[in-house]
């Protein structure tokens, strides 16, 4: 690439975004929304057996973590009586790295007290309509992606009939827990979800809540969560967020034994976390992907193209 090609298109990358910024700043500032900035480097890491975490030494006897979201650090200022806010932070995922993941990129998250879920999902099509346009909206559920896509029941039916769908799809070998056959499958639907709409997926099983409350419907406790996918990209993924240190330490010590068990290293629990959870407002939340969105909008298929690390 010429010199004048390289800075043409850094110019463009930096227009871009900073018209994308501006624009999600002014749909909070309407809103009344206000932006927070909490540290990137925390003392305690997210325990999520799904995520792994980049280390440091923050001195020379104390490690620190860095983000993978702020969720944690914005919690604790609503719990301390902070109103509706939203973050925009670049955040941190070790061994992310494909066209759609990096290990260092931009999250957007908000969250809105006394929303209710389906409030928030209204609100998050908004904000992504800034940026893809006013598509068709399509709302499912976790159980009708599977009956559709593999006819099958994603809480009655055993380990081995998941076993046996899941070989039809490419995936071997029976020392596999559960949720991987299921997390394999859904990213397999995923992939067949219609290009034109953006998709809302809700009431994921319990064992999927993380931090999110649950509730009983048609006689099944299911997690109070939604994800929001459009041409193929996981755009959101949104809460109404759990208010109980003691659920909330049993699903930690959880995750934690599933690291155990996948040779990942133990992690401290966050002990103001949870205090804080227990003065947290009835609120619900969501985090999406920035960049993502700015793929979605410039038409560009690597996630290195619309971030500077492609520069």
């Amino acid at each position: 690439m010429s010199l004048a090609c390289s800075i043409q298109s850094l110019t463009s990358l930096i227009k871009e975004r900073s018209s994308m910024l501006r624009s999600v700043r002014s749909f909070f500032d309407k809103r009344d929304v206000l932006e927070v900035d909490t540290p990137i480097l925390s003392k305690h890491a997210p325990i999520d057996s799904s995520i792994d975490i980049l280390e440091t030494m923050a001195t020379d006897q104390t490690k620190g973590y860095f983000h993978s979201s702020p969720e944690y650090a914005m919690k604790k200022l609503l719990a301390m009586g902070a109103p509706d806010i939203y973050q925009l932070s670049h955040v941190f995922r070790k061994s992310e790295q494909s066209k759609k993941h990096t290990i260092e990129f931009t999250m957007l998250e908000w969250y809105r007290i006394g929303f209710s879920l389906e409030e928030l999902m209204s609100e998050t099509k908004e904000l992504i309509a800034l940026f893809i346009g006013d598509v068709p909206c399509r709302i499912t559920d976790y159980c009708s992606i599977f009956k559709e896509r593999f006819n099958l029941d994603p809480e009655e039916d055993s380990l081995q009939t998941l076993q046996e769908v899941s070989k039809d799809f490419g995936l071997f070998g029976k020392d596999y827990d559960r949720q991987t056959y299921l997390d394999f499958l859904f990213d397999i639907a995923e992939k067949t979800f219609s290009t034109d709409s953006l998709v809302f997926v809700t009431d994921f099983p319990k064992e999927q809540a993380y931090l999110a409350k649950t509730h009983i419907k048609n006689g099944k406790e299911l997690a109070m969560r939604f994800e929001a996918f459009y041409k193929g990209y996981e755009l959101a993924n949104g809460f109404d967020e759990l208010q109980d240190s003691k659920v909330q330490r049993k699903r930690f010590k959880a995750s934690l034994e599933k690291r155990e068990k996948m040779d990942k290293p133990s992690l401290p629990i966050d002990e103001d976390f949870l205090d804080a959870l227990d003065h947290l407002p009835d609120c619900s939340g969501v985090a999406v992907g920035f960049d993502r969105l700015m793929m979605l909008k410039t038409q560009s298929h690597d996630i290195k193209n619309v971030t500077y690390e492609g520069m």
